[in-house]
């Protein structure tokens, strides 16, 4: 019996032995694929974050390189935007000015006009014709004299009071050209004021238009006095010879009506200078830098032009 329990002893070690040599050897052989499998897990894992962060980069890219070009179409509508009301404000402003210098000479051509027909109902002379023709013309050079004075309360207001004052002049002539006094003070307040128009219209030009075309502005708005001149000239003057006539008032009532509607126009129409531009967006890099991208300041009268574009 003691055999038989020693040679199983025996048997049962040997079989612990051979099993644990049999765990060792598979865990050897096992061990090299899990360490495999674990690296593969590892690298695509990480092969992952890489590529999540790649798209993030390249998103991040594609946001930053296109705000420079949003805001670069958004300055270049600003600048069409306010270049289209520049020439808008430019064209009404033109056409004011051209009108007012229009009325003018109209209005120097009142009392040459209506003179017959005042001669012939008797309310002048043609010597008081002549005296009162005469002192128009030193109350001409009187009115050059005031105009800058006159533009101290500002270059709207004085083109508007230059258009009043002829206005009303002409109306009381129409009303009172039987009397003496209303004859001699009418004429002269209409030439002192009709003398002015140079001198305010010339603030418009400047603080409206670039300097280059000043010359031709000018010229323009100057043949409106002549254009004025010349119409009424040939109209009157066909009027005065015809079987109708000419009535002394019609000159002078058609200065005052022209004169009230101008008055209305450039009220509602007329600036004086181009309103101030809002500054322009600026893209990220002239931020940086403190840079701004816009247009050239308007001009407020005080030499600083808008950019011709």
């Amino acid at each position: 019996s003691t055999m038989l329990v020693s040679t199983a002893g025996t048997s049962v070690s040997r079989l612990l032995l051979v099993s644990r040599l049999l765990l060792l050897t598979g865990c050897c052989a096992v061990a090299p694929h899990l360490s495999a499998v674990r690296v593969r897990a590892d690298l695509s894992r990480t092969s992952s974050i890489e590529r999540d962060g790649g798209r993030a980069n390249d998103a991040a890219v594609a946001v930053h390189a296109s705000e420079p070009v949003e805001v670069e179409t958004q300055l270049q509508e600003h600048q069409a935007t306010e270049h289209a009301a520049l020439t808008k404000g430019r064209a009404t402003v033109l056409t004011c000015l051209v009108l007012f210098a229009f009325l003018n000479g109209v209005a120097r051509r009142a009392l040459s006009s209506a003179g017959p027909s005042l001669v012939s109902c008797g309310y002048m002379s043609i010597k008081r014709l002549d005296e009162v023709s005469t002192i128009g013309f030193n109350a001409f050079a009187l009115g050059k004299l005031l105009a800058v004075p006159v533009m101290l309360i500002g270059n709207k207001l004085a083109l508007q009071l230059q258009i009043v004052a002829v206005t009303l002049a002409c109306a009381t002539f129409c009303i009172g050209a039987h009397k003496p006094h209303v004859q001699v003070g009418c004429w002269v307040v209409l030439r002192v004021f009709s003398a002015m128009a140079l001198s305010t219209a010339l603030p418009f030009v400047g603080s409206w238009f670039p300097r280059e075309t000043y010359g031709r502005v000018w010229a323009l708005i100057n043949s409106g006095f002549q254009a004025g001149y010349l119409a009424v000239s040939l109209v009157f003057q066909a009027l005065l010879f015809s079987k109708w006539g000419l009535h002394w008032r019609v000159p002078f009532a058609t200065c005052a009506t022209g004169g009230l509607l101008l008055l209305v126009a450039i009220s509602a129409f007329l600036e004086e200078r181009p309103t101030r531009a809002t500054p322009a967006l600026a893209t990220p890099d002239r931020k940086m830098h403190g840079g701004s991208t816009g247009m050239a300041g308007s001009g407020s009268g005080s030499g600083v032009q808008p950019k011709e574009s």
